[in-house]
């Protein structure tokens, strides 16, 4: 088995997914100030989504 040191994840939500937002702060990411534009998952559009940040400590 080969260690990763990765001390930060993001992950990207969009608004309107409550659930997922939900698992997220309950595993202890943070919801941060600002939004981003991405493709959606087609890749068809472009969407606004929120960013969440874990950090390891």
């Amino acid at each position: 088995m080969r260690k990763v040191n990765i001390t930060t994840l993001q992950a990207f939500v969009m608004p309107e997914n409550l659930y997922s937002s939900k698992v997220l702060l309950n595993n202890g990411f943070v919801k941060e100030d600002f939004t981003v534009q991405e493709k959606n998952w087609g890749g068809q559009e472009i969407v606004t989504v929120d960013v969440y940040t874990y950090k390891k400590h």
